[in-house]
């Protein structure tokens, strides 16, 4: 980095965190009742020590509270000028209140979080290096009106938030707090969209991308951090609680969450080819080459139950459905009866495969076929 902006990139060397565990499911045996209370999640059950995942689960990772920093005044460039990013770059597309923005993994490498704004509402969206993983959430959420920071722990290798409200601590991939006054409590989630920068300018989208002037430095973010951690599937920084190798660790993989009361099941669909499938009451699509894989509930604002036939040729109108409206790859109504309206996005990221299986036990696996595209 240049121009004095100082970052330290998780090493090897960590500490393990010490003390005594438990869950927020009542299924689980053996739990006490926590220290901390919490009115907003109902039958909350905490180890004595006051965190919901088991603490030899949490590590240490090297850089201590905030070693990482933290975007906190995002800079924007509109999308038609610019220049700084290359077409099989990463890019995470966030869209709240009649806003999209886009945020550069490349950037979000070296500062794991982005307290932002979309008009005066709270935004804060994260980015996991480890596990690959990208998410948004609100910041004014269960009481609270908050940004986050990089506690400098992880849980099975993904970030862990803190948020500066209360100092609890906050899982990534589980959008939850494992310790402090939320205890159990989900964050509000903000659907996200990750694709590269080649795919987001086939879509037709306009948007805000978040430039390279951070913190009040114009900063180079052209090397990537982690050497060839993206590629080397050996290569994971921290033990896993569930070591699950039925597909490679850095296979990418679109993750889908179901959550039944405190408890979240995953399924996961690799993103191996051009694939297309609508069933359980989602439409699910994705294309390896335009690097993407979305999810969306089948059905309009109003309920109606709405089929839908793939257009790879045409992002901006990638889903047609049954009465003849065509959808964006955000999952909005660009055309026809529905225009305007936008579809409901299933609690989903795209995720490295390896920790999944020991945040959220084994997932079902879908190997759809592809599909033409």
């Amino acid at each position: 980095m240049k121009d004095g902006a100082f970052l330290i990139i998780r090493g090897a060397l960590y500490f393990l965190v010490l003390g005594i565990i438990s869950s927020c499911s009542e299924k689980d045996p053996g739990i006490v009742p926590g220290t901390n209370t919490n009115q907003n999640s109902g039958q909350n059950k905490v180890f004595e020590n006051g965190w919901s995942v088991p603490i030899d689960q949490v590590r240490d990772g090297g850089v201590g509270k905030d070693g990482i920093a933290s975007i906190e005044d995002p800079q924007f460039t509109p999308s038609d000028q610019v220049d700084f990013l290359n077409d099989e770059e990463l890019v995470i597309l966030v869209k709240y209140d009649g806003i999209l923005k886009v945020y550069p993994v490349k950037i979000l490498d070296y500062h794991e979080i982005v307290n932002d704004k979309f008009n005066a509402q709270r935004i804060t969206v994260s980015h996991c290096p480890l596990t690959g993983t990208s998410l948004a959430w609100l910041g004014a959420a269960n009481d609270l009106n908050t940004g986050f920071g990089v506690s400098g722990l992880l849980y099975n290798n993904n970030l862990i938030l803190y948020d500066r409200e209360t100092d609890g601590y906050w899982s990534q991939m589980m959008s939850q707090s494992i310790f402090g006054d939320n205890v159990c409590d989900f964050s509000a989630s903000i659907p996200v969209v990750e694709t590269t920068w080649s795919t987001f300018k086939l879509s037709g989208l306009q948007a805000l991308v978040m430039n390279t002037t951070v913190n009040g430095f114009n900063n180079n973010y052209d090397s990537y951090p982690y050497g060839n951690y993206k590629t080397d599937h050996d290569y994971i920084l921290f033990p896993l609680s569930e070591p699950d190798d039925v597909i490679e660790a850095k296979q990418r993989v679109h993750l889908i969450i179901n959550r039944i009361e405190n408890e979240q099941f995953a399924t996961v669909i690799p993103l191996d080819y051009p694939l297309f499938t609508q069933r359980e009451g989602m439409v699910i699509i994705g294309h390896d080459k335009l690097n993407f894989m979305v999810s969306y509930m089948a059905e309009a604002e109003d309920g109606t139950p709405l089929n839908f036939t793939a257009n790879f040729n045409d992002l901006s109108s990638l889903l047609i459905d049954d009465e003849g409206s065509a959808w964006n790859l955000l999952g909005e109504a660009v055309s026809g009866p529905r225009k305007g309206e936008r579809l409901r996005q299933t609690q989903s990221m795209m995720s490295y495969w390896f920790p999944i299986s020991s945040i959220f036990g084994s997932p079902l696996i879908l190997n759809l076929h592809p599909t033409g595209g």
